[in-house]
């Protein structure tokens, strides 16, 4: 086996495991359930475990100020559509107000061809004109999906090929950002035309675990085995230098990553691999885009174990 694909399968394992952390503790933190997300100021909200003994919707204010928001036994995912709040679980997905998280939303139209699949939604974003952008996934195998305006659903053509993680996110109406592996089994960014039905690797960075779009859709943030990265897409996609956020330890595994509506604030999610494998001592890290460089803005010990993903809200 050659290193690259050593290490893939070493990042799968470890990314797999974030999700089965064991409880962490030492934030302050409010466990009773509000109704209402703060307004005015960006506030990232978390799907983690925890609320009401079960899954459920986290706000973080930095430093180190947690509040449990909404108890959601069956979500799998979130993500922001507009200034509304996405919620996705096995085959449907509901969009709540950003200001009331814990009021039931609107569930959005979702004809599928055949039987929904078993596997749980795990990332889902909408393009500028609405449409949606799906990926289910066990675990092992992921499956992509695109959901028209009339809520028809089709699976997207091209599949990116043995996605390292199954995460999708819009360009524009027409260019979806995902990971693939190319022939060398090795994880890149990749970009998938829905209308020319292409798929384009990018020749930029190498062994990318994760990454996130800002929601104008201008600046990524990614990170490899040993580095976080953040820049303008161009950087990721041709042939610019991205700059580095920080370095990954040895002993952590970060996912989860969220940038804020201008592309200056990074959250990630970050833990510990022990030696039998768990991964514990979950903490919320964040960084800011200073005027030479990024400068950490807050590490904070998360009230979960387990979470699946983070966004910005406004």
């Amino acid at each position: 086996m050659t290193d690259d694909r050593r290490c893939i399968r070493v990042a799968a394992v470890a990314a797999a495991l974030c999700l089965f952390a064991s409880a962490c503790a030492g934030s302050p933190v409010s466990t009773s359930i509000s109704t209402t997300a703060a307004s005015g100021t960006p506030q990232l909200v978390v799907l983690g475990d925890g609320v009401s003994g079960g899954f459920g919707l986290w706000s973080f204010e930095a430093p180190d100020r947690w509040a449990a928001l909404a108890p959601l036994s069956s979500a799998t995912g979130i993500a922001r559509f507009g200034n509304s709040l996405a919620i996705a679980s096995r085959g449907s997905v509901e969009v709540r107000s950003a200001g009331t998280p814990a009021t039931a939303g609107t569930a959005l139209p979702m004809k599928w061809q055949a039987p929904a699949p078993t596997t749980p939604i795990v990332a889902l974003a909408q393009s500028p004109n609405g449409k949606v952008a799906l990926s289910t996934s066990d675990g092992e195998s992921h499956s992509y999906w695109l959901v028209a305006a009339d809520g028809s659903v089709e699976p997207l053509e091209p599949t990116p090929s043995q996605s390292f993680t199954a995460l999708v996110a819009w360009l524009d109406d027409s260019r979806l950002l995902v990971l693939t592996t190319d022939k060398q089994q090795v994880s890149r960014l990749a970009v998938v035309d829905v209308t020319a039905r292409t798929i384009e690797p990018s020749p930029v960075l190498a062994g990318i675990r994760v990454f996130a779009v800002s929601h104008d859709r201008r600046y990524l943030s990614v990170a490899t085995e040993t580095t976080v990265y953040a820049g303008p897409v161009e950087a990721f996609l041709g042939t610019g230098q991205p700059a580095t956020v920080a370095t990954v330890d040895p002993s952590a595994v970060v996912w989860g990553l969220a940038l804020d509506d201008a592309g200056t604030r990074l959250a990630m999610l970050s833990g510990t691999v022990s030696a039998d494998g768990l991964v514990t001592s979950v903490r919320e890290i964040g960084y800011a885009k200073g005027s030479e460089s990024w400068v950490k803005e807050f590490d904070s010990p998360a009230p979960f174990g387990k979470a699946t993903a983070q966004v910005w809200m406004p």
